[in-house]
C-alpha cells in the first residue's frame, strides 16, 4: 500500500477499513489456536471420560469404560461449543464401552 501513514491517513476511511481488517486477522490467529488437553478437559467438565485423546486438527476422542456413565454422554452432547462428530462407537480395546469423537467450536 502506497499511503502516507500520517495524520491525514489515520482520519481517512482506508484506515478505518484497514484496522478492522488488522484486527480481524489477529482475532482469527487467536480463534485458530489449538486447544490444550488440559483446556478440553475443563471446557467439558463435568464430564469425565476415562480417556481423552487428541487426534489432531481440533478434533478429540473420548472413551468411557463399562459400565458407561450415560450422564456423562448427555453432559458432553449438551455442553455449549462441543460439536459430535458422528455417532458413538465401541473401541476396540473397551468392550461395552463407549467412545465419542467431537469437536470445539471456538
Amino acid at each position: 500500500m502506497n499511503e502516507n501513514l500520517g495524520s491525514e491517513f489515520a482520519q481517512s476511511d482506508v484506515s478505518s477499513i484497514w484496522l478492522q481488517a488488522i484486527q480481524s486477522c489477529q482475532e482469527a490467529g487467536v480463534m485458530s489456536q489449538p486447544l490444550t488437553r488440559d483446556q478440553v478437559w475443563d471446557w467439558i467438565s463435568p464430564a469425565v471420560p476415562d480417556t481423552l485423546d487428541e487426534l489432531g486438527e481440533n478434533v478429540f476422542e473420548a472413551k468411557w469404560a463399562a459400565p458407561v456413565p450415560a450422564m456423562d454422554i448427555e453432559l458432553l452432547r449438551g455442553t455449549k461449543s462441543v460439536r459430535i462428530l458422528g455417532e458413538p462407537f465401541e473401541p476396540g480395546h473397551m468392550p461395552d464401552g463407549i467412545g465419542l469423537r467431537f469437536t470445539i467450536d471456538t
